[in-house]
Parts: C-alpha cells; structure tokens; sequence
C-alpha cells in the first residue's frame, strides 16, 4: 500500500509534528541516547515537513508534545 499525502489542514500539522518527533527519536538513536523504536524514513519525514511549510504548517511544541505521547502511551491512556 502507498501512504497518501495529508489532506486536511489538521491532517499536515499532526504528520508534520509525528514527522519532527521521529526525526528527533531517529537523531537521538544516531547519537546513541536511545535503542530501538520505529524505523525511520528521514526523507519522506523531511520531504513531508517541506511540503506542510508551503502549505504554511509548522508544528507547534503542543502539537509534537501530542505527537510523542500518541508514539509512547498506549491506545487510550492519554
């Protein structure tokens, strides 16, 4: 299956925070601060990030705040 591309405004802020948050879980793991999580696809997180700032989306701190928690809580212990 192909990932489609956001849509929706709230759509581009929430994969453009996941995206900001998985780069910043992928550096951390590059430098050795964290072993495991999820594979990583650096260029699609930063083409997805490019993409959300034409559209004029850049995620907020509240915004990566909920990105990571969605990432490390499970389903429904929010």
């Amino acid at each position: 299956m192909t990932a489609r591309w956001p849509r929706t405004p709230r759509e581009w802020r929430d994969a453009a925070a996941c995206a900001d948050v998985l780069l910043a879980v992928d550096a951390a793991r590059q430098y050795g601060l964290v072993e495991g999580g999820p594979a990583i696809d650096r260029d699609r997180c930063l083409r997805l990030l490019a993409r959300a700032k034409a559209h004029g989306i850049v995620p907020t701190m509240t915004d990566k705040t909920a990105a990571l928690a969605a990432l490390l809580l499970p389903e429904g212990d929010e």
